[in-house]
């Protein structure tokens, strides 16, 4: 079983050492996938009701959360920035991954006749993913360095599947990661902001 951790940002318990606890708890715990989001209450929940009755629910589609935060709201989003690029820093994450490919994955049932699996057309639709893999991350990225890390540690394990697996979510979160950071993504999953490309 792999675990995945979301983190919410904007608490009333949170204090200016919560990034760092968080940080501390993904170093200690090595789970890749971390959702970081900002707290958004959502309507027709407690929370949103608590909120509304002290004046805290803001009105602003624009906004990352709909909620006034105890700290400063750029406290927070700095927190939230803080965090998610140090989470998602290329090498951190690769690392996080092959803990788990370590640790989690060797773990996983072997399917009982993976030739089965082998057809024309799964080898077909392996080796188009494996060239996207390698044009863009392992060719062109600025983090291809930790790819092929990851990649020859795997490979000579025979974890074709592994490697697939890690390289595409690992795509995803770092590409999404800078584009948050540009401005270009939400704090929040919850936002109504609309974001530009």
């Amino acid at each position: 079983m792999e675990v995945a951790s979301g983190i919410i940002l904007g608490l009333d318990t949170d204090t200016p050492e919560t990034p760092g606890a968080i940080l501390d708890f993904a170093r200690d715990s090595q789970i890749p996938l971390m959702t970081v989001n900002l707290l958004y209450a959502l309507p027709k929940t407690p929370l949103y009701d608590r909120l509304k009755r002290d004046g805290r629910i803001l009105n602003d589609p624009e906004g990352d959360s709909n909620i006034k935060f105890l700290e400063p709201r750029e406290t927070v989003l700095a927190g939230w920035r803080r965090v998610i690029a140090h989470l998602y820093e290329p090498g951190n994450l690769y690392a996080r991954f092959m803990t788990q490919a370590r640790d989690t994955y060797a773990n996983r049932p072997a399917p009982e006749n993976p030739l089965q699996q082998l057809t024309w057309r799964n080898a077909k639709r392996g080796a188009r993913i494996f060239s996207r893999i390698v044009w863009h991350v392992g060719l062109r990225s600025d983090y291809r360095r930790h790819f092929w890390k990851m990649f020859w540690t795997l490979i000579w394990r025979g974890k074709v599947e592994t490697i697939f697996q890690i390289t595409i979510v690992a795509h995803h979160l770092i590409s999404y990661t800078r584009e948050a950071l540009q401005g270009r993504g939400q704090a929040s999953n919850y936002s109504l902001q609309t974001v530009e490309d």
